[in-house]
């Protein structure tokens, strides 16, 4: 579900991701971020569970599913297409989601051209901010090879979190490369003790014109149904929340990685603003 998160008077949208992304370069800090050697092996045994090196990061993922809303919740349900390319710069993104109710289709561009969000014939333009957790929300293991293999990842142990019966293992990261970074980023992650495989993604809403801005949403992603894709596991269906709030499921019918990706998907949308 996509909500555009504005202050006074903005306009607010629904749609279908959580979305926010890469800002521009900005000075880096003086002081090296902290990363606990203990965080970082978590991180680690969590990518092999999956069936990765830590060395060899997917560079793309194109993705195929449906999502359902949540009991109570008034998010849409429909299909959507969801492509990721990704580089030493960041992410790639391009979102296109299906209404199940009507003909309407949203789609969602961010990266080196840009950031845009579009619906029907209006276009919306995005501040530069916008892929920073858009591309991992698709494929989350992007962000944990990013905290194991960058230097500028904060990487530290959290308390554990009861999650389904199990004392989730917890550890928290956020890229601190820059203000803009540092203001977005910030995530928990909790692991499964036995298996090491990711049981809940936490991370940040953030204004999407201003990262900047005070107020943030709290955004999460619990992960179930493990299944392997190409020699690795993925979690094929995700319970989103949003505020709290379990708003949404997503269930991937086909994922592919690694694959090319043409550089015409991530042209940005045109049409009236």
């Amino acid at each position: 579900m996509i909500k555009l998160q504005g202050v006074g008077s903005r306009a607010r949208l629904r749609g279908v991701w959580a979305l926010l992304i890469v800002a521009p370069a900005l000075p880096t800090f003086a002081q090296g971020p902290q990363r606990d050697p203990g965080a970082v092996t978590v991180i680690s045994n969590a990518i092999a569970a999956m069936g990765f090196t830590t060395g060899t990061a997917p560079t793309s993922v194109q993705l195929t599913g449906s999502v359902s809303p949540s009991t109570g919740s008034d998010d849409p349900a429909g299909t959507f297409t969801s492509v990721v390319q990704v580089s030493g710069n960041g992410y790639q993104v391009r979102n296109d989601f299906q209404y199940a109710s009507n003909a309407m289709q949203t789609n969602f561009v961010a990266g080196q051209k840009g950031a845009a969000f579009s619906f029907g014939k209006r276009v919306i333009n995005m501040s530069a901010h916008m892929a920073m957790i858009t591309g991992p929300s698709q494929l989350p293991v992007f962000e944990l090879f990013r905290a194991v293999n960058n230097s500028k990842y904060q990487v530290s142990q959290g308390a554990p979190l009861q999650i389904g019966g199990v004392s989730a293992v917890h550890v928290k990261i956020s890229d601190e490369t820059d203000s803009v970074s540092h203001a977005v980023t910030p995530q928990d992650w909790y692991f499964d003790p036995t298996s090491g495989l990711p049981l809940r993604w936490e991370f940040r809403v953030p204004d999407t014109f201003n990262a900047m801005a005070g107020s943030v949403t709290t955004g999460a992603k619990q992960f179930s149904n493990y299944q392997a894709v190409n020699g690795v596991l993925l979690a094929m269906q995700t319970t989103y929340f949003r505020g709290g709030q379990a708003v949404s499921v997503t269930t991937i019918n086909s994922a592919q990685l690694n694959v090319p990706i043409p550089v015409s998907e991530f042209d940005l949308p045109t049409g009236g603003n």
